[in-house]
Parts: structure tokens; sequence; C-alpha cells
């Protein structure tokens, strides 16, 4: 540690001032925000206006300059520097502890709280039987360093929120791409796409009714049960005595996300026979439905892509091969992840305990829109076309935090030093 540093803890009255509950008496309303009203660093949503005698036990916390404010509980990173809404304006709940100080710049501070260090090191003291927290008599031994050099921890924090602002900028512009894919499915999947790649319109082009609406002329509304080459196959159950290090790996509702393909990734195995294994195998182009899990998540869906060993599925889903001479896997995979499929699965879904559940015939009696096969083609290519520039955008975002841990790692330790930008810019001043 540089002579020019300090290392102590987040307790040190010489540095820092943990603040207490209570809030001094305030006419009119104020907003108070709860740890579910924040994600990450940003106020997602208020969680209601509260007056100083109408308000609830909990919203008890007043922010105060200089200040920051985390999430108290385990694996739960939330984190609020004071502004003047903050101070002003809001009330925050218990569930945040908060740490003043004036020999510290709380943008630096704020960086501190975020960092892997600090979280592992809140984690490992957080106690309680309901929700472990950590609790402010446990501040004492969470360990921070910091140059004693106000202008170096600003530089420091200037540093690390360029890279926050490149961060929510990247995360911008994908929320927007996919509020684009959104509407472009919506598109796609009921009006279609002509052989001059123009998307079409009644104004433009034949559409007749169905029993699914205004459709092209040229489409087909068809059951997907009637699109099939093989009858569908709920998977394979083995208990997890079953599961071993060098089994044949098998796909868990965990393993996917809607939507997703399926390909190289990283499965648990368990041992099986010959004959389960061409049983319950997947192949390329194959189709996998979860038909039992959660409400939110019955329906899930995956394409199976070019898988580099042979894998299997477990029991709580559906393996659909479609007739691709009549619909496109790649085609089907969108119509099975669209809006429309949830819907369908939620209404049909059976619920128990805990969970709900959906059958091969419920799969099956899903009505679609078709085209053919050419135009098929055309649809999942410009919607793959927009899922690739959300994959470079989600590149850019990992890569990010990436440089972000890393610089965090360095500069919040005084490994590397920010002396030689801060000398640079007093030459130029």
């Amino acid at each position: 540690m540089a002579i020019d540093w300090v290392q102590t803890t987040l307790s040190d009255v010489e540095y820092f001032e943990p603040l207490g509950t209570g809030v001094k008496p305030f006419s009119g309303i104020k907003d108070y925000l709860s740890t579910s009203s924040i994600e990450g660093t940003r106020i997602a949503y208020v969680e209601e206006e509260v007056s100083f005698t109408r308000r609830p036990s909990r919203a008890n916390l007043q922010p105060v300059p200089n200040s920051v404010f985390f999430a108290r509980m385990r694996e739960t990173c939330k984190v609020l520097e004071a502004n003047n809404y903050l101070c002003e304006r809001t009330i925050l709940s218990t569930g945040f502890c908060g740490i003043r100080s004036e020999r510290v710049v709380s943008a630096f501070l704020k960086q501190f709280v975020l960092s892997e260090a600090f979280e592992r090191q809140k984690d490992n003291l957080a106690e309680g039987s309901t929700q472990a927290a950590l609790t402010n008599a446990k501040l004492d031994l969470i360990r921070i360093a910091f140059p004693r050099s106000i202008t170096e921890q600003a530089k420091i924090a200037e540093i690390l929120s360029t890279v926050d602002g490149a961060i929510e900028q990247t995360e911008a512009l994908i929320a927007k791409q996919q509020r684009i894919k959104i509407g472009l499915m919506q598109d796609l999947l009921t009006r279609g796409i002509d052989e001059h790649c123009n998307l079409r319109s009644e104004q433009t082009h034949e559409f007749k009714d169905s029993s699914l609406g205004r459709v092209p002329v040229v489409w087909d509304c068809v059951q997907f049960g009637s699109l099939m080459a093989t009858s569908p196959t709920n998977g394979i159950y083995k208990p997890q005595s079953a599961y071993t290090d060098g089994g044949v790996p098998i796909v868990r509702i965990d393993g996917y996300k809607n939507g997703d393909r399926i390909e190289s990734q990283m499965f648990k195995c368990v041992a099986l026979s010959t004959p389960e294994i061409t049983r319950y195998g997947l192949k390329a182009g194959d189709l996998l439905v979860n038909r039992v899990n959660s409400i939110d998540y019955l329906g899930k869906s995956a394409l199976v892509g070019d898988l580099p060993q042979a894998t299997v599925f477990e029991s709580n889903m559906i393996r659909l091969r479609v007739d691709k001479r009549q619909l496109l896997p790649e085609f089907a995979i969108r119509i099975l992840s669209s809006a429309v499929a949830f819907r369908h699965f939620q209404r049909l879904a059976k619920i128990a305990i805990a969970q709900t559940s959906i059958n091969q015939q419920d799969v099956c009696s899903l009505w679609l829109k078709k085209p053919c096969i050419e135009e098929q083609a055309r649809i999942v290519q410009v919607a793959s076309a927009c899922d690739a520039c959300i994959g470079k955008l989600s590149d850019r975002q990992r890569k990010l935090r990436r440089i972000k841990t890393a610089l965090m790692q360095d500069l919040l330790t005084g490994k590397r030093r920010v002396t030689a930008l801060l000398s640079k810019t007093e030459a130029r001043a």
C-alpha cells in the first residue's frame, strides 16, 4: 500500500459516519424508496408518496449530502449516491445502510461499494435466518483503501464513472433494439414480407379473413401438431444419483432462455444406456418446450443447434421435430417464443402447488399463421439480422463490464495510480 493511501474500515470515525435511522419532521410529501425501487444504481420506481406522519415504519432513513447508500441484503448490489433530489425529496428504507464522509468523496465511496471486494465482505458478514443482511455493527470489519488526496479520489471516480456511462449507453441501445425487435416480429409474424422483401400491408397486398384474423392471402392457418415429422416426446427422468462427471450432457430447464439456440453450452451429465441416448437424444433443428414450471416460464422454448456431442433432455420438457418441408425450425422457434404462444400456454396451464404444466396436446393445438417455406426463410433472415445487432451490443456490454472490473481492482487498491493523469491535468491548467 502506497504511503499516501489510507487503509481502514467503514466504521473509522476519522473518515466515516455510519448513518442511523430517523427522519427530521417535514411538511408535504416525499418519495419513499425501498430497496425494491432500485435496479443497480438506478431508481426504477417510487414505492409510494409519504408524509411525515403517514409513512411505513421502514421509511425511516434520511439522505444527507456527501453520503452513499447500499442495500444491506446478501447478494444484492443496489447503490445510491446522495444528490439534491435524494436529500430534499426522498425518504429511504432502513433496508439501506448509509455512510457519510467529508474526507472521502461520495463518488469514490460509491465505486467502492459497487466493487466485488466490498460485495464479498458484505456477503460474508451478513446475518439473519429469514434474510441475511449487514448490520451497522459489522461495518468495523469491512476494509477500505483510498488515497488521502481528494483530487486523486475524484479522478479515480471519474474514470470508473466514464466506463459506467458507456455501459449505461450500451444498455440503452440494447433496450431500444429489443423494442424494435418486438415490433418487427409482430409485423413479420402477422403480415410477413413479399418476394421483394417488402413488408406487406392491406394497401399494397391481398389479405383474407381467417380464424386468426386478417392474414396474407397466400398464407395458411394451421395447428402446430399438423406440422410434425414425428410425435412429440417428453424427456427422460433421472434421479440425482445418476448425475456424474463422465456421463452424457442433459439439457435442464435452467440451461436456456426463451427463444435461445442451444449449442456448445456446459450442461450437467448423467449416466445413460445406449437405448436411452437413442430415444432421448437431440438433433440440430429439434425444438424444446418447457412443460412444467412456474406460470411465468411455462412454455419456455429453445431451438437445438449443432451440439458437439450426444446430448439428451430432461423430463419436464417436450421435444418437437417439425416437418422441414412445411415449417423451418428457425421459423418455428419464433412462433413458440412469441407472445401469442405464451398466452396460449397460460390459458391451457394446469395449476398445481407451486407449479403449472402443459402437455403435448396443448403444444400441438397452438394455431399459427404459416407462410410458404421461402417466405419463412426471408422472415428468419430479417429476424436473425436483428438478433445479430443485439448480440454485438451485448458482447460490447460484457467487454465493458470486464474492463470496469479490472479497473476497479487496480484503481481502488492503489495497484495502478492516476497521479500521471493528475500531473498532465495540472500542467494543462
